[in-house]
């Protein structure tokens, strides 16, 4: 490829992107560094680092909070937590297996990374549990749905992931015995269990 295409791509890519950080403005940008070095900083702290009144940063917070630019959540961590992880690759010998499972994939809040469509795998996930039983009847919850016809397991240790380090999935031993039955009872491999090759 020519230089001159080069170029012309990485300028596209660029002007994509400050497209969307057009938004941000130098005040901005300030106001969400200082929060990114301490979250829990008050108005009068950024106000002061930032040089502007409190009222200005109240208003900027709002208008990012009311675009979507930023968002607040609590965050687990990994390593402190002691999560158990896994990767799994699956891959369905029909589309409709594949988008079943995806479905799936994408209600169950033990997956934690998804990714479609890389390699020879259909579908790429990261889960989480609270312990080495869960993780596995999780692992075969999966594997065993209707139509893989391959699959592939890691397990992750804690000590080996390197990042994140801090983790936005809510785990089960946060939530109340009605919430855990709630998502069980909607999950939707529930509509699919009378196909499944395996039962647990």
């Amino acid at each position: 490829m020519k230089k001159e295409e080069l170029y012309n791509k990485y300028r596209k890519f660029m002007d994509s992107t400050s497209s969307h950080l057009s938004m941000f403005d130098n005040v901005d940008r300030k106001i969400v560094r200082c929060l990114l070095e301490n979250p829990r900083t008050t108005l009068r702290d950024i106000a002061k680092s930032v040089g502007v009144t409190r009222t200005t940063v109240r208003n900027r917070l709002k208008k990012l909070f009311d675009n979507k630019c930023i968002t607040t959540k609590v965050l687990f961590n990994v390593e402190k937590c002691n999560f158990r992880f896994a990767f799994l690759g699956l891959s369905f010998s029909r589309f409709r297996d594949f988008n079943r499972c995806l479905q799936i994939a994408m209600y169950c809040p033990r997956v934690v990374i998804l990714v479609k469509n890389v390699n020879k795998y259909h579908i790429l996930m990261v889960l989480i549990a609270e312990s080495d039983e869960e993780l596995c009847h999780i692992i075969n919850e999966f594997q065993f749905l209707s139509g893989v016809k391959e699959t592939r397991v890691e397990t992750i240790t804690a000590i080996n992931l390197l990042k994140p380090i801090f983790i936005e999935s809510v785990p089960f031993i946060f939530l109340n015995p009605e919430e855990i039955r709630s998502i069980c009872d909607n999950c939707p491999m529930n509509l699919y269990s009378d196909e499944r090759s395996y039962k647990g």
